[in-house]
């Protein structure tokens, strides 16, 4: 028999692995990685280049799709208006910071707030089910953008509000699209530490109950509506988050941004990612910003190329990217465990 020498590093990579393939860690080799790239990207890139400004806006996309990750992907809600908490937030920012001269922090706690509310407005079709749920928040997001696009005295409907101040913190400019990136990259690490230490906690194991079966979570007497709406209101939370910072990224806001579509667009990246997965929802929404800049000449067919490809990844890959890593990482672990 061959002698076997396993150095410590190595062995205890390794249980790692598996642990975090059992959803145990909080932080995985994944995010350690891609913490670390992402702090050094910059240097590797034109400070006042396009591509920095195109990362800042793939990380407020990030903060997007990680809330909704954890509602359709953790808690098996099919949201389809989670443009809508997005609206909210970034219109609440920008109608602070512009008209009523609000400092950046507390916009964007409102913003925050304002998209929990948003969910709070949603919570009374939670006791909806499947397609009845998905049917009842895809008219929610429509109303909303109906709300963004008709109140014009508020809203200044469909040409926007623009000319709203950049973001300020502790003295700091976020004009720069380099100063932006290193304002919105610790909120997508820290979001994401907190959601992976909910993952772990007995509110992530309830979620993971209902995901399963919804029947066997009821009958050991876990309160479904209880749970759903907290999640909701997590999501939403995240979503005005996300949109307080778009709009001080972009200096305007108009409804175009928030409609149907949008939503539409926010789960195919959870598909094409891996439903499920939290850097699936990194993962899908990297796939589908580029895959959206490179065929900005198909604008007109953009819906029905993000078509094809959800029907693609639902049939032939339904755990996308993510799933395949994963069942590649497995398939790794069990060959070095039957040496």
């Amino acid at each position: 028999m061959r002698p076997r020498f396993t150095y410590g590093g190595e062995l205890f990579l390794w249980r790692w692995l598996r642990l975090t393939m059992a959803n145990r860690y909080v932080i995985s080799p994944f995010a350690i990685i891609t913490m670390l790239a992402a702090l050094l990207l910059p240097l590797l890139l034109d400070p006042f280049g396009f591509l920095i400004l195109f990362l800042d806006n793939i990380l407020v996309f990030v903060l997007l799709t990680l809330g909704l990750q954890l509602i359709l992907g953790y808690a098996g809600i099919l949201n389809l208006g989670h443009a809508a908490f997005f609206g909210l937030g970034a219109y609440t920012s920008a109608i602070l910071t512009k008209t009523l001269g609000v400092p950046f922090p507390l916009a964007f706690l409102a913003s925050t707030l304002m998209g929990l509310l948003g969910g709070l407005l949603m919570c009374p079709i939670i006791r909806l089910r499947d397609v009845y749920f998905a049917m009842a928040s895809f008219a929610f997001g429509i109303v909303a953008y109906v709300v963004f696009s008709e109140w014009r005295e508020l809203t200044n409907g469909h040409i926007g509000i623009r000319a709203i101040p950049p973001a300020r913190l502790a003295g700091i400019d976020f004009t720069s699209s380099l100063n932006f990136y290193y304002l919105v990259l610790p909120c997508v690490i820290v979001l994401y530490l907190v959601f992976r230490l909910l993952l772990i906690s007995p509110f992530g194991t309830s979620l993971n109950a209902i995901r399963q079966s919804e029947l066997a979570a009821r009958s050991v007497g876990m309160h479904l509506a209880a749970i759903k709406v907290k999640t909701i209101l997590i999501g939403a939370a995240a979503a005005g988050a996300a949109g307080s910072l778009i709009t001080h990224l972009q200096g305007f806001v108009s409804p175009e941004l928030f409609n149907w579509p949008q939503s539409i667009t926010l789960v195919t990246m959870m598909v094409i990612g891996g439903i499920g997965s939290f850097p699936g929802a990194i993962i899908g929404t990297f796939a589908i910003q580029f895959m959206s800049e490179y065929l900005r000449f198909l604008v007109e067919y953009k819906m029905l190329i993000y078509g094809g490809v959800l029907v693609f990844f639902m049939i032939f890959l339904p755990k996308g990217i993510a799933g395949v890593v994963r069942a590649l990482v497995v398939a790794a672990l069990e060959r070095r465990s039957a040496r």
